[in-house]
């Protein structure tokens, strides 16, 4: 056999090669027919034949080697990540997990396409400015879409321009006229920063798509498509294409942007959407201001549960951890709660249900039904099998039965808020009782809002951890710091017609300071709206609900911004007196660190001191601090004991965020004024400005060491008066207060000043005075602020905007010297009822008496004076103290709206406190505890009526004595005048007789 004749022929590489080429060229021809006939029609049209040649040499390779992954490339030269992928295995979520990495970057505009057959996605997320298609006339296509979307309407046009000169011009270049003036028109929409719009509108270009457009206001794309594409995966919509465009911020004065969507969708079955299927869609997509990316999302995108009922178990959930921690310390509360949602559906369905059957407008149940549902719950909860799961059952059942409203069903919402029964917070942990709970829950924010008074004054503190550390220890605080200083604001708002609240909003990992701040603000004003204006908030089974009369101030982190934003945010919802839920606003508000307001009333505290620890006036003293230069309290304290007391005081030490600084000598006061000035911590001290004391240094806390020595600086340092005025609540605390003391016991500070709240625990405070530190507490030191923000509440009460700017260089001036009276009038009771006990008692603890005395005295006769406050013969008594306790300026020009425009409630409780600190005052603990603390409610009318009775004689011998007295005689007025009407009440009363029994003797 000849068996060259059985070899293949060899093919010359030429014949190879045109082989090849013919073979290639065919299925060429197929990717390029396939490409042309199935790709979307405003993708061939839209995008440049560069691009396109690109993209579908990509599809090519992928259609020949059946590839079904996903698969992601880089395109930059055209600044686009591009993703290809096949829309029966992959959806649009798919794709953003896979480029979770690129995440970081800045992206403006997104191009959804999918082909016509479903066989391939093609994806592109635009990070680059796209280039200006050749032979388009720009000039000309933007009077086009002006004329379209505005016609005539000059001032149309010009926000319409604004709109056109701010976006990508290459997104301008490629859209349709009927396009932009479309996205035009749904951002003029975005009134408000967080709003958000959807627009629905079924297409009839045969595509059978329905057009979902979907515009927010201060929007970040990648959440917002995380959002779009949990909603789409859900409903289980294919995609024919989408859009995302960046574009200015719709506000003039807003330097922020705003984003419009736009995604084109069918059924699985290729039919527009219509009827409850459209409606529950856009009301989801709706929610793209709290976009959740949670485990529990899953079952959201399985139909388990709604957005809104994960948003009300969430919320549940945090709160239950709050109630179990103490009590189970090693329970991960958070991860039991997340199971049992997903385990067990119904009893999560069963506790959304309790609250919908109480709390939706037009779907809740009466009582009875309701408290039936409630033991059906109960019972499953108690049979679960794990020992965990009954704890966590149980938690979330208290908190759903303790809910009082909740804003759950407020259209476009940023964040869940419960009203709480305050019976909630256990006894045992929570001595004194709050008047209202207020909890907030979302995806930038959790919070408390924890009030003791009905109308209650308090700050708006932000907590920004820096780490999951940080945010651990924050998180597992929260209730207590919240409450804690709410009862220290209640004890320090002895002086003004408020109770004491604080608000805390804490920053969840990754979330923006800003967007927490407007989640909570937000989610308050829900529950404080009246009921005319939030319909959808209800009390209990449909009842009449009760106003909330709350009143925010400044506090850490809160920037003139955010405090901006709160009062711009209160007054475009409409809120009753939206001038005064945020103080110290800008212009027509009083800016406690423009004005030192809380640190004035700081420094009338220390000149107080120090004649107590034995420093003399004229004689030079040393000063420690926490809290920096660049801080409200501690910037403006420094400024005022220069402005004051000049090189008599030296500042040996400050500690703060950045960093610390410590001289010997004394810290040169020319560049501690410099950092002020500039706002910067005290880690940009110069070291040049050091003496030459060899332990003098500026050490920055960027590494452990420094963090080290700032953090025990106030201890390792001796001084005369140490001034925390910041640091993280209870720096000193039951563990740690020996540190504090010397090797001989002794304390290394003469006195200490609370300029910061909490800064230091009730133990604490008490072993260290009993080693021998003078302590003035907080409430009693750092009143100043809340003066001053209750003073511009009554301002916003009285007077417009305009009139009050008018007037505000006297008013502020007045204000100040208020805080300077109520501190002196504090201080020399504090110091009176101390000598008199031979200073055998804390200070601290007689501070807490006699805030605690005029809050007790204020609540006898608060009832008293609303029954009397119409009285004939009363009217000239109330009016003369409502006119005392107003700055003199405000009644000079505006005495008749005082009882106009005070709200009646306003005004009682204005009276009642100035006249409840009047008495614990200038009486005295004993005096108040003989005639009140044992009174009943009539008796109390009698003790204050006959009171107000001397006190009226007095005033007037006192005005015609001064007529008849020389003047150097008419300085022994008051002192003559106070012990007369002591005495005339004594009498009237007939203690003598045994006519009043005593209550308790203070110590």
């Amino acid at each position: 056999m000849n068996q060259s004749a059985s070899r293949p022929s060899v093919s010359s590489p030429q014949d190879l090669l045109t082989r090849l080429q013919q073979h290639l060229a065919q299925d060429l021809e197929q990717s390029v027919a396939w490409f042309t006939t199935e790709m979307p029609a405003h993708y061939l049209s839209s995008t440049s034949a560069d691009e396109q040649a690109l993209h579908l040499e990509q599809i090519h390779s992928l259609r020949r080697a059946q590839e079904r992954r996903l698969t992601l490339i880089d395109d930059a030269t055209n600044g686009k990540l591009l993703a290809f992928g096949e829309p029966s295995r992959h959806g649009l979520d798919d794709v953003l997990a896979l480029i979770q990495g690129h995440r970081d970057q800045l992206i403006h505009r997104v191009e959804l396409n999918t082909s016509r057959d479903r066989s391939l996605f093609l994806y592109a997320f635009a990070y680059g400015h796209a280039a200006l298609p050749a032979g388009v006339d720009l000039a000309a296509h933007r009077t086009q879409i002006l004329t379209a979307v505005c016609a005539q309407d000059h001032a149309c046009s010009l926000t319409a321009a604004r709109f056109l000169d701010a976006v990508d011009q290459g997104y301008l270049a490629r859209s349709s006229v009927q396009r932009v003036v479309r996205h035009i028109r749904a951002w003029t929409q975005l009134g408000a920063h967080d709003d958000v719009r959807v627009v629905v509108e079924e297409m009839h270009d045969g595509t059978h798509t329905t057009r979902l457009l979907l515009a927010a206001a201060g929007a970040s794309p990648w959440p917002v498509l995380g959002h779009v594409a949990r909603v789409l995966a859900r409903y289980r919509l294919a995609l024919a294409r989408g859009y995302l465009d960046l574009v200015p911020a719709a506000g003039v004065n807003d330097s922020g942007r705003a984003l419009i969507a736009t995604v084109y969708v069918t059924t699985a079955d290729g039919q527009p959407l219509h009827g409850e299927l459209l409606s529950a869609v856009a009301q989801d997509l709706a929610a793209a201001r709290r976009p959740q990316a949670d485990v529990l999302m899953a079952r959201y995108r399985d139909g388990t549960f709604e957005l809104d009922q994960l948003d009300a178990l969430r919320a549940a959930v945090a709160c239950a951890g709050y109630l179990l921690a103490p009590d189970f310390p090693y329970l991960d509360v958070p991860e039991v709660g997340n199971d049992l949602i997903a385990t067990q559906p119904d009893f999560a369905r069963s506790l959304v249900g309790l609250i919908e059957a109480r709390f939706h407008p037009t779907r809740h149940t009466d009582a009875a039904t309701w408290q039936d549902q409630q033991q059906r719950v109960a019972s499953f909860a108690a049979n679960l099998d794990s020992a965990a799961g009954r704890a966590v059952a149980d938690a979330l059942l208290h908190v759903v039965t303790a809910m009082q409203l909740t804003n759950l069903y407020v259209p476009g919402r940023l964040g869940v808020s419960f009203k709480l029964d305050p019976a909630l917070l256990p006894n045992a942990r929570f001595v004194h009782v709050p008047f209202g709970v207020l909890f907030f829950h979302g995806p930038h924010a959790r919070g408390f809002h924890i009030r003791f008074r009905a109308s209650a004054r308090g700050g708006l503190r932000v907590l920004i951890p820096r780490g999951p550390g940080p945010y651990q220890r924050a998180r597992d605080g929260l209730l207590r710091e919240v409450y804690d200083l709410a009862w220290a604001q209640q004890l320090k708002n002895k002086d003004i017609p408020e109770g004491g609240s604080k608000c805390i909003a804490l920053v969840e990992p990754g979330a923006e300071a800003d967007a927490a701040v407007r989640q909570v603000t937000d989610s308050l004003i829900d529950l404080l709206l009246p009921p005319a204006a939030m319909p959808t908030v209800i009390a209990a089974h449909g009842a009449a609900r009760e106003a909330d009369l709350i009143f925010l101030g400044p506090d850490e982190n809160m920037t003139p911004a955010r405090i901006e934003w709160v009062a711009a945010r209160a007054l475009s919802r409409g809120l009753p007196h939206a001038a005064t839920l945020m103080s110290s606003k800008p212009g027509s508000g009083i800016n406690h660190k423009e004005f030192g307001v809380t640190s004035e009333g700081i420094f009338r505290w220390l000149t107080v001191v120090l004649p107590l620890i034995g420093i003399p006036a004229e004689r030079e003293y040393t000063v420690k601090i926490t809290g920096g230069p660049d801080g409200d309290v501690g910037g403006n304290l420094l400024k005022i004991i220069q402005r004051e007391h000049g090189a008599r005081a030296r500042i040996v030490a400050i500690a703060d965020g950045t960093g610390a600084a410590y001289d010997p000598a004394g810290l040169d006061w020319t560049e501690l004024l410099r950092l002020v000035s500039e706002a910067k911590g005290i880690a940009a001290f110069a070291p040049a400005k050091l003496s030459t004391a060899p332990e003098a240094r500026v050490v920055p806390a960027t590494d452990k060491a420094g963090e080290a020595f700032r953090n025990s600086l106030h201890n390792t340092v001796a001084a005369d008066v140490f001034l925390p005025c910041g640091g993280r609540p209870y720096t000193i605390n039951d563990g740690n207060w020996r540190e504090f003391l010397r090797a001989d016991g002794t304390p290394n500070a003469r006195a200490m000043i609370e300029g910061a709240n909490i800064f230091i625990t009730a133990a604490a405070r008490q072993n260290l005075e009993d080693a021998g530190l003078i302590v003035i507490k907080d409430s009693s030191a750092n009143k100043g602020g809340v003066i001053c923000s209750s003073y511009e509440v009554l301002a916003g009460l009285v007077l417009s905007d305009a009139e009050f700017i008018a007037l505000k260089p006297s008013y502020v001036r007045e204000v100040v010297a208020l805080i300077g009276e109520r501190a002196d009038s504090e201080a020399q009771a504090l110091i009176s009822a101390w000598t008199r006990r031979h200073r055998r008692v804390r200070l601290s603890d007689l501070s807490q008496l006699i805030s605690e005395a005029i809050n007790r005295v204020n609540a006898l006769i608060e009832g008293a004076i609303a029954a009397h406050l119409d009285d004939p013969d009363l009217i000239a008594t109330w009016q003369r103290h409502l006119r005392a306790h107003c700055p003199p300026s405000l009644v000079a020009g505006f005495a008749a709206r005082l009882a106009a425009r005070i709200p009646r409630a306003h005004r009682i409780a204005i009276l009642s406190k100035r006249l409840a600190s009047r008495m614990v005052y200038g009486e005295g603990l004993t005096w108040c505890a003989t005639y009140l603390d044992t009174a009943t409610p009539a008796q109390a009318w009698d003790v204050l009526s006959t009171y107000l009775d001397a006190e009226t004689q007095m005033h007037d011998l006192a005005e015609r004595l001064r007529t008849l007295l020389p003047e150097r005689d008419r300085a022994l007025l008051p002192m003559l005048t106070a012990g007369a009407q002591r005495e005339l009440v004594r009498r009237a009363l007939g203690q003598e007789t045994g006519g009043y029994e005593p209550g308790g003797q203070q110590p």
